[in-house]
């Protein structure tokens, strides 16, 4: 089979595959995002209907309840596909070399009338050399900015029983009306976009010692409480709720209770802004609570991918630098220049933040918490 290259009819193109594989079908952050992404291909095929193959169930998790974006989700493998029942099949993966050679098998021997496109790269690209002109056309469509802007904050949709089930979690452990939460989100999925464990540890005290505040923190593995004991975190007086399923997890997070939601760039931030875009959408709620995301120099892939990830999110994006006096300072990802973004010679990693820095930043811009004079009774 030959990739095209050439125009795709937008009225003529009725049933669309997406095929997605390779290993960022294991990472909630890009499942996320590939749900949310899926709403271009609605609004440009606008007779058209999304089937998604992906054989993780990642995918399904972060798609549920979300029949107007995803029409129909299958786990097959590519050898039982039958293409010719597409007009339109995109491979979005890092290694398409198995769907190729299983799309040319497929065609050889029949008439084909399916278009075959691949991507190796995230859908919302800038222009690059080598990238099949259907991608140009759809994703350098103008689309209307609430649907650029519905894109950016991401999509989990809940339904009643998963809310019910998250607010049923907290009242085992809360009975004052007067109580708000705080979730602090510790752990990612590499160390170099953490905080230092002693501001880590520095931090769950400062949230426990917040009147009215009970802090929240998962322990998907039941492994984290004894090492929180070993560091001296009153896990005691801390609401630390073990191996809940991503879904229960996302239910908790969208309680009504839950006044701030602080972490690093880590699919739950990103599952965080799309809850409460959910509700926002749907008139469910009239208030957020506060989102804050904390970010740094990674050292492998710089800080490029960063503003891609958090553009018009409904969660706040810090990174940290060095002033023109050479002091550390956060700042508001939008706020940085082009030439901070080009060279990052002023950008700091995520070890170089420290736990008063963040405490004013939440005060400061959050009015959240307490002011630096009574930081030191903490």
């Amino acid at each position: 089979m030959t990739y095209n290259s050439d125009h795709v009819d937008r009225d003529l193109t009725k049933r669309i595959l997406l095929c997605l594989d390779g290993p960022e079908i294991y990472k909630i952050g890009d499942m996320i995002l590939r749900v949310s992404e899926i709403k271009y291909l609605k609004y440009y095929f606008q007779n058209g209907k999304v089937t998604v193959n992906a054989p993780d169930g990642v995918f399904s998790l972060m798609a549920q309840h979300c029949d107007h974006i995803v029409d129909e989700i299958c786990h097959h493998q590519p050898e039982t596909i039958d293409f010719n029942s597409y007009d339109l099949v995109l491979l979005l993966m890092e290694e398409p070399g198995r769907y190729s050679r299983i799309i040319s098998e497929y065609s050889k021997d029949k008439i084909t009338n399916f278009k075959v496109f691949r991507l190796n790269e995230p859908l919302n690209f800038e222009e690059r050399v080598g990238v099949p002109r259907v991608f140009h056309e759809i994703f350098s469509y103008d689309y209307p900015h609430d649907i650029t802007l519905d894109v950016c904050r991401r999509e989990i949709v809940l339904s009643q029983a998963e809310l019910e089930q998250g607010a049923n979690i907290i009242d085992q452990y809360v009975r004052s009306e007067n109580d708000k939460l705080i979730i602090f989100i510790f752990s990612a999925s590499t160390l170099t976009k953490i905080l230092k464990m002693k501001v880590v540890v520095e931090m769950m005290k400062y949230f426990q010692s917040i009147p009215n505040r009970k802090l929240i923190l998962f322990d998907p593995f039941d492994d984290k409480e004894v090492f929180l004991r070993s560091l001296n975190v009153d896990v005691d007086q801390a609401i630390i709720l073990k191996k809940l399923s991503l879904r229960q997890t996302f239910s908790v997070m969208a309680d009504h209770r839950i006044d701030l939601i602080f972490g690093p760039c880590t699919g739950l931030m990103h599952a965080a802004s799309g809850l409460y875009n959910s509700f926002i959408k749907r008139r469910q709620r009239n208030a957020v609570p506060h989102l804050l995301v904390y970010t740094g120099l990674y050292e492998r892939e710089g800080i490029q991918n960063t503003l891609v990830w958090w553009q018009d999110s409904l969660a706040k994006c810090v990174v940290l630098k060095k002033n023109i006096n050479g002091a550390k300072e956060i700042c508001d990802i939008h706020d940085l220049d082009a030439s901070e973004f080009q060279f990052q010679n002023n950008l700091l990693p995520c070890r170089e933040y420290t736990s008063q820095m963040l405490q004013d930043y939440l005060y400061e811009h959050f009015n959240f918490g307490l002011p630096t004079s009574q930081h030191e009774s903490v």
